[in-house]
């Protein structure tokens, strides 16, 4: 491997585990600041600006945990197989028409369809 392309991967390993870090930084942060404002026992119209509060910084925690463990490429990739397994199973199966000459040399094969017909009804 050559020297750009270990700088590539380091690259994109570092900005990954960064964006990990950054994540639990987050989370950590927003559970002490939670906790610091449940201590202080909001009551009446306090409440509705904690619910906000907690609405809007636990949205941009879901959605940055997302990112962080690439949960929307995982979802992506597992809906792509799907869809690709779907598609499969419509397929018709392909028939092998090939056979080997005399020589070694692999021909095609020209099938004549009454003599499949023949076949497939037990006539010869």
């Amino acid at each position: 491997m050559d020297d750009e392309q270990y700088r590539a991967a380091r690259s994109k390993v570092v900005q990954r585990l960064g964006i990990r870090f950054s994540f639990v930084f987050n989370l950590i942060f927003f559970m002490l600041i939670f906790t610091l404002i449940l201590q202080d026992r909001p009551t009446g119209g306090e409440v509705f600006g904690v619910a906000i509060f907690v609405l809007i910084w636990g949205s941009i925690l879901l959605i940055h945990g997302g990112i962080a463990f690439s949960l929307f490429d995982r979802l992506l990739d597992r809906a792509t197989r799907r869809e690709l397994e779907r598609a499969s199973v419509h397929e018709k199966p392909k028939r092998n028409a090939l056979e080997l000459g005399e020589d070694g040399e692999l021909l095609d094969m020209v099938e004549d369809w009454r003599s499949s017909e023949q076949t497939r009804h037990g006539e010869m």
